[in-house]
């Protein structure tokens, strides 16, 4: 896939698309409530994914702010930190990288970004530094 390919494909993003990224990374582990309890912060995502690709935006700039912009607000009853993580990794996977972290530090960072208010300059660097090539 060329790299304008993977804009196009996550261009693509909308609200309803990480609604399904989110049923299935919440059919693992714990979760008490699944469903959306924002769709208006989820169209909110879905537009800055928008225009962070018609800027042509760094993947893990990208990947960074979305995933902020789901554990800070929420957009979901339940499971918002899984969802975060995987919608990141279905951005950097478009690009031919993955995040490669084990579970549990997964999990770990992106309550972090919540509960510690990291930033999303913090938030970047540790998607640049765990990132490797799928090839």
């Amino acid at each position: 896939m060329t790299k304008q390919d993977a804009y196009e494909k996550i261009g693509k993003l909308d609200a309803q698309r990480i609604i399904r990224i989110h049923d299935v990374s919440t059919k693992y582990g714990k979760t008490h409530s699944q469903g959306v309890r924002d769709q208006a912060t989820l169209e909110m995502i879905a537009n800055t994914i928008s225009r962070m690709v018609k800027k042509q935006e760094k993947p893990e700039r990208i990947a960074a702010r979305i995933s902020e912009l789901i554990t800070k607000h929420h957009p979901f009853w339940d499971g918002n930190h899984r969802t975060a993580f995987e919608v990141a990794q279905f951005i950097m996977t478009m690009f031919d990288f993955k995040i490669e972290v084990d579970e549990s530090e997964a999990t770990q960072f992106m309550r972090d970004i919540d509960s510690k208010n990291l930033s999303g300059q913090v938030i970047e660097n540790w998607i640049k530094g765990k990132i490797k090539s799928r090839s």
